[in-house]
């Protein structure tokens, strides 16, 4: 007997293109990567806007908790390299400055994760 439609998407592999500087990459996606690296990435966006709003710098290091499986994930594609191990640092650099009161720093530090997920969503839906 064969697998369901779902148990078969679930297991069986995709392949991702990236597109980075005029080069195209194509990565090899494992089955359940996409059970947890999407989910985490949303919720880490959600829970680090609701840890600026708030001013609550433990938000902010549950965001660079659920960041990693992306930043292992960039940090294994040859176009990232070792950057992709940084984007938790930044979320962890935020909490510190949301501890001292500076929002606006703390703001800027969260823009790279925002745009590496934003662009990262755009290239996975326009492929």
């Amino acid at each position: 007997m064969g697998k369901s439609g779902a148990a078969q998407q679930l297991f069986s592999t995709r392949y991702v293109k990236i597109r980075l500087f005029a080069k195209t990459f194509v990565l090899r996606e494992p089955p359940m990567i996409t059970f947890f690296f999407w989910p985490f990435m949303i919720l880490s966006i959600l829970i680090s806007i609701l840890g600026l709003i708030f001013n609550k710098h433990r938000l902010l290091y549950v965001s660079a908790a659920l960041i990693i499986p992306l930043s292992l994930y960039l940090a294994a594609t040859p176009a990232f390299e070792l950057w992709g191990l940084i984007f938790p640092f930044f979320y962890i650099g935020s909490a510190l400055y949301i501890k001292k009161g500076k929002r606006i720093i703390a703001l800027f530090l969260n823009s790279p994760n925002y745009f590496i997920i934003g662009w990262l969503g755009y290239v996975v839906l326009n492929q």
